[in-house]
């Protein structure tokens, strides 16, 4: 005997589809994610995402930011942005998901129960978002074990090469897909024991993702030649030696001294997504709690070496009660705790002969690159400029925590229902501190004007009225140099009494034309000096300085 849903819904006027485990498992869903089984509902309609609208479906015509996700009747709207355009995610309107795209961290498709989607007429319990509502129940233990295993393998060795390879004698890029896990679930028994009726059941559940996806162009970089590395020196050697070693000649119109570097390149990703569910009934009431965490991630190479880290961390932990406090009242209770991180973050690799720089040379004494950046760039105006960024970039997190409480009543053939759900999202951006560019117009001017790594930001510019002040945060020796014949008046400076260091202090980055009042900081100052600490401002801004030397990122405007 099996039991099947309905042909006609008699107990809700609603429009939707249901999905269950058997008819899920039969399907060949696409890189096993939920996104196939929404193709199969009237009224949805793909949309192609955007940084400004990350939306991946609309329904009925609403925007793609519309549509309301559940897992186990809690919300799981709580996605979150790689990228500074954060203002949909914050306001909890996208699902949380991978980094890929996929629903995989929400639940895997072994580990689903039910899909159940309703794009109108619902009832009151599910109307904070116009759109889509969407249900996901996850799959509970029962009273025998039983389990899977899978491994899904794709491989360039499968497949024959392309003719414009072959054309060009070049062999295959790595084409590799694998996407692997399996599922476990039955009873909890004591050792040494099996008990006729368990008193708990357990399910876990693990999908895994490794992918390697061959880019169809072929990069043709300008790094510095051989013949300029031979004449370099010193912190300038160690900056083109960050760089790969060329493999072709330069083409006409190269900035003078460099050389060529071609590659073709795949690019990595990946995810994890475990879960684990352990259900306990006691007397009239039915526990469970479940829990998912899943990281996930993928890397672009773009210049020479440089490869730009985007990576999401979701984890979520959902408990519920339903106890039947009669034969006509039943009370169900939710409560959940979730949190997604999006990190974009900048690294360098060390191929064809690249040495990076190490941290404690590029870094400042009181950063590092989990709070700022370091770019190094050469030909910075060209079209095909040499530059390697280090550190972070931006981050963006997203908290909830939800309360559901439902209390169904049963009288005849009536149903009444109430209850509430308590709703709190506690967005944050979490971007870098600063920004720090070594900025070259040229190798050739690598050269002759040499590279100070040492050099930090020991103090600030900033125009009182109608005088340009100087504020320094160092115990050093008072030397100021004005640009552009600028009259600097240092004030609030503390010069050592007999010190003998005799630094010089030089101010860069002012901006033109000046504003005439007002206390506008507008430039910084630097020295060759390692301070144990900057002016500690925050919220700083990547700025270029268009001339040979050190620039650190300041704040504009107080």
């Amino acid at each position: 005997m099996t039991g099947t849903a309905p042909l006609i819904e008699r107990q809700s006027g609603s429009v939707g589809t249901v999905v269950d485990r058997q008819f899920i498992g039969n399907l060949p869903l696409n890189g096993r994610s939920l996104q196939s089984l929404l193709e199969l509902v009237p009224g949805v309609v793909f949309v192609e995402p955007e940084i400004t609208n990350t939306g991946q479906f609309s329904v009925n015509g609403q925007r793609a930011n519309a549509n309301y996700v559940m897992v186990d009747g809690v919300g799981a709207n709580v996605g979150t942005s790689m990228s500074a355009q954060s203002f949909q995610q914050a306001a909890g309107s996208l699902p949380a998901g991978t980094a890929l795209g996929g629903t995989q961290g929400l639940v895997s498709v072994d580990a689903l129960e039910e899909f159940r989607m309703l794009t109108s007429t619902f009832a009151p319990e599910f109307g904070r978002m116009p759109g889509g509502q969407i249900s996901l129940v996850t799959r509970s233990g029962r009273s025998r074990y039983s389990g899977s295993l899978y491994d899904f393998a794709r491989h360039e060795q499968f497949d024959a090469n392309d003719w414009f390879n072959n054309q060009a004698g070049r062999s295959k890029l790595p084409l590799r897909q694998h996407q692997f896990g399996g599922t476990l679930g039955g009873p909890i028994a004591r050792p040494g024991r099996t008990p006729a009726r368990p008193r708990a059941f357990f399910f876990a559940s693990y999908e895994g993702l490794r992918l390697r996806q061959p880019q169809p162009d072929i990069r043709n970089v300008v790094v510095p030649s051989m013949s300029a590395r031979a004449r370099a020196t010193g912190s300038i050697r160690a900056l083109f030696d960050a760089f790969p070693q060329p493999n072709a000649p330069s083409l006409p119109g190269d900035p003078t001294d460099t050389e060529r570097y071609t590659y073709r390149i795949s690019f990595p990703s990946w995810f994890e997504a475990p879960s684990l569910r352990i259900d306990v009934p006691v007397g009239r009431m039915q526990i469970f709690n479940r829990t998912a965490y899943s990281p996930s991630g993928y890397r672009e190479y773009v210049f020479a070496n440089q490869q730009n880290e985007f990576s999401k961390n979701f984890i979520s932990n959902t408990s519920g009660v339903t106890w039947t406090l009669s034969p006509r009242l039943v009370s169900d209770t939710r409560v959940n705790w979730s949190r997604e991180t999006g990190r974009f973050a900048f690294a360098g690799r060390a191929i064809d002969g690249a040495t990076l720089l190490p941290d404690s040379l590029v870094f400042p004494d009181q950063a590092s690159r989990e709070t700022v950046s370091v770019s190094l760039q050469v030909n910075p105006s060209s079209f095909n400029p040499t530059s390697l960024t280090q550190g972070k970039s931006l981050g963006n997190n997203q908290e909830q925590f939800n309360l559901v409480q439902t209390l169904t009543y049963l009288r005849g053939r009536h149903e009444v229902k109430a209850g509430l759900d308590w709703r709190r999202l506690m967005p944050l951006t979490d971007f870098r501190e600063r920004g720090i560019t070594y900025n070259f117009g040229s190798i050739t001017q690598a050269l002759q004007t040499g590279l100070d790594i040492g050099k930090k930001q020991v103090g600030r510019l900033f125009r009182l009225g109608g005088e340009l002040r100087v504020e320094l945060s160092e115990d050093i020796e008072l030397g100021v140099e004005g640009v552009g014949g600028i009259k600097v008046i240092p004030v609030l400076a503390r010069p050592t009494e007999g010190s003998t260091t005799g630094h010089t202090l030089q101010v860069v980055g002012v901006d033109s034309p000046l504003p005439e009042d007002g206390v506008v900081i507008i430039g910084k100052i630097v020295a060759n000096h390692r301070g144990d600490r900057d002016i500690g401002e925050e919220g700083g801004r990547e700025r270029k300085m268009g001339r040979g030397g050190a620039m650190a990122g300041f704040p504009q405007s107080r």
